[in-house]
């Protein structure tokens, strides 16, 4: 099987649009291509068809016309080519309906359920964009779409088309004094957002980074909680943890938008989950956007900046702000080395408050002392589900105070728990 991708050289490299469901979509196509091609080719391209100074036009998913520093409009459009079996007209009419496949005889061989096609032409659309098919039988099939983004004239960082989850070693954040902090403040201060979260070390990560910009912060330990705060408050965001107690985000999600008036409220998915089922599941409950967990500053603001629409904000002192997080070149002492701590990328994470990042790698060895001999212990009375707990919770919390190594055990860990490989149990045990 050959595999390629064209990327136009005219496509910008960076743009402001919805991550999530692009690669959802792309994910659906190229999962059909794979499948219904047993030898030949797959071809992926991208290239630009429209790009403007005008205003794009506002979508239920990408409100980039809403955002207000200089910009460009840009269309983009994807090809997704295989020589597989291909698809005859009367296939082509009803194949993006729910629950239709090609035909029966596909459904048996290839299974599925049909709805990959169905979601991609609702999501593309959500994005200003439109769908379609070219197939003959036997002769392959040629899938493509476009969507809707935008592009900064002024030259500033857009938000890649990045990828969903966790990549294979945790992302190393721009160092705190190299992100344009001013500019941040400007565009978010005085915004009111609700944190969903219910670990404490996370929780002080994430309210250092929204609060050091002006952003007021409320927190919900979990989504039940966050419920009844939305329904009785007034927030611009929630950024939504997924797995927690009583009631975890996807839960919460889906309480929230039966309520009409938080039909367009951004809520924003943290999570360090990669799996397909969970991009379905995020984009299922109403969520809008992810970020992952470790939280990367520069996304983070970058996904809420993408979200956040214009209006009245509370008042905010910007001026104290800009004084605390821009302070003149060369004036911010050295961290000092700690053995299994990333300092530079844990300190981009809390915005280089040395102070707290000592606090929080104290509370997280007071904490998590005897979480090992939790997660042996459980494994051996037959609670994998309690040991995967203890150990996602353990990597989350890792990842954000630079304990790299930590945080890759416990990922590896995780998912050996999660597929049931319990002969590799004792080896990750005791590596973790």
């Amino acid at each position: 099987m050959a595999w390629t991708i064209a990327i136009a050289p005219d496509c910008p490299v960076a743009l402001y649009g919805d991550a999530l469901r692009l690669e959802q979509i792309l994910l659906n196509l190229i999962g059909n291509a794979l499948k219904f091609t047993e030898r030949g080719a797959i071809q992926v391209e991208v290239r630009q068809v429209e790009g403007s100074a005008e205003e794009p036009p506002p979508t239920e998913a990408v409100p980039v016309a809403a955002i207000a520093w200089p910009r460009r409009r840009i269309v983009l459009a994807f090809t997704v080519r295989d020589s597989g079996i291909g698809l005859a007209q009367e296939q082509i009419d009803a194949l993006f309906r729910p629950f239709v496949q090609a035909d029966g005889s596909t459904t048996r061989p290839y299974g599925g359920t049909g709805l990959g096609l169905s979601l991609s032409k609702h999501l593309v659309e959500l994005m200003g964009g439109r769908i379609g098919v070219e197939s003959n039988p036997g002769e392959g099939a040629v899938f493509h779409f476009t969507i809707v983004c935008a592009e900064r004239l002024d030259g500033a960082d857009g938000r890649v088309v990045q990828r969903f989850g966790p990549p294979a070693r945790i992302p190393r954040p721009a160092q705190w004094d190299e992100i344009d902090y001013g500019k941040i403040i400007d565009q978010m201060g005085g915004t009111r957002l609700l944190l969903v979260e219910d670990m404490p070390i996370n929780q002080q990560v994430a309210r250092e980074l929204l609060e050091g910009v002006g952003i007021h912060v409320d927190v919900a330990q979990n989504g039940a909680m966050a419920v009844h705060l939305v329904a009785g408050g007034r927030y611009d965001a929630v950024l939504m943890d997924i797995q927690m107690p009583v009631m975890d985000g996807y839960e919460a999600t889906r309480a929230i938008r039966t309520d009409r008036r938080f039909a367009a409220l951004p809520i924003i998915a943290m999570t360090a989950h990669a799996m397909t089922g969970d991009r379905e599941k995020v984009l299922a409950a109403g969520m809008n956007d992810h970020v992952s967990k470790p939280i990367d500053p520069g996304q983070l603001f970058a996904v809420l900046l993408a979200h956040l629409q214009p209006g009245e904000r509370e008042p905010v002192d910007r001026e104290s702000l800009r004084q605390r997080l821009c302070p003149p070149a060369g004036t911010a002492p050295a961290p000092e080395e700690i053995p299994g701590i990333d300092m530079a990328s844990a300190l981009g994470r809390v915005m280089g408050n040395q102070a707290l990042l000592t606090q929080l790698l104290q509370t997280f060895q007071r904490d998590y002392a005897t979480t090992a001999q939790a997660v042996r212990d459980a494994l051996a009375q037959g609670a994998s589900e309690r040991a995967r707990r203890l150990v996602h919770q353990i990597k989350g919390v890792a990842g954000n105070i630079g304990a790299h190594a930590v945080f890759a055990a416990a990922r590896t860990l995780e998912q050996a728990i999660e597929q049931g490989r319990t002969d590799d149990w004792p080896a990750l045990t005791a590596a973790f």
